[in-house]
């Protein structure tokens, strides 16, 4: 983690993004050794680190979200941001354990909450925002095609929702790419891929200067392209 922490000062320097690190959980570990990384991490507070996340194949996990309480609860304690992937393989239920059992401020996927009219209402009333990666969601199978995909009514129905690559080098994509597909598959203008920027700013873990910055050079750059 020093390595990578090392890497990214240098690119900052560079002039390129600022980045911190979300350490993430495999669904694989065991509750020990899970609470045992945390207390680790909040121990040593490598440099750069701002979030704990737990990701993995939620189908062959199956549920996990008690097993990595403690874990989260340590992470939550010591003042670390969480993000929990769920809500893709599995349904949700991923999610609702994601926001009760871990204490997950932002969901990675959570796509299927389109499902539970009661989650979405959660997501609403605490503003907990989905990262949402249409091209993944396809490619793996999670819905049959673009068309199927429910990005467009999770917006509708107020869940704030970001765009997403997922993994873009396996997926031969990158980000700019798939924010122009999205916008031509769902009819979306301008206005919204802003809506998109912005809230990719208000749910990031990034502290309020940057996130002030970001947003002082959204809106410049939007008003320039109207």
């Amino acid at each position: 983690m020093p390595a990578l922490a090392a890497g990214f000062d240098e690119a900052e320097q560079d002039g390129l993004c600022r980045v911190g690190i979300a350490y993430s959980l495999l669904r694989s570990q065991s509750a020990t050794e899970a609470e045992a990384i945390v207390t680790d991490l909040t121990t040593i507070r490598p440099h750069r680190l701002v979030a704990l996340s737990v990701d993995g194949d939620e189908k062959v996990a199956g549920r996990t979200g008690e097993k990595f309480r403690g874990a989260f609860g340590i992470a939550a304690r010591a003042g670390l941001h969480r993000t929990v992937h769920a809500g893709e393989s599995s349904g949700p239920d991923g999610v609702w354990d994601a926001l009760d059992l871990l204490q997950a401020e932002r969901i990675d996927h959570g796509v299927r909450a389109i499902e539970d009219d009661a989650l979405l209402a959660r997501l609403i009333d605490d503003r907990i925002s989905l990262g949402v990666c249409p091209r993944s969601n396809v490619t793996l199978g999670i819905y049959p095609d673009w068309a199927s995909h429910p990005i467009r009514r999770l917006v509708d129905a107020g869940v704030l929702v970001t765009l997403n690559t997922d993994d873009p080098a396996p997926l031969g994509t990158t980000l700019d790419v798939d924010w122009a597909v999205t916008a031509d598959r769902f009819g979306f203008d301008l206005a919204d891929m802003v809506g998109f920027a912005q809230r990719s700013i208000d749910a990031s873990f990034a502290d309020v200067d940057l996130k002030r910055d970001l947003t002082t050079e959204l809106l410049t750059v939007s008003a320039a392209l109207r």
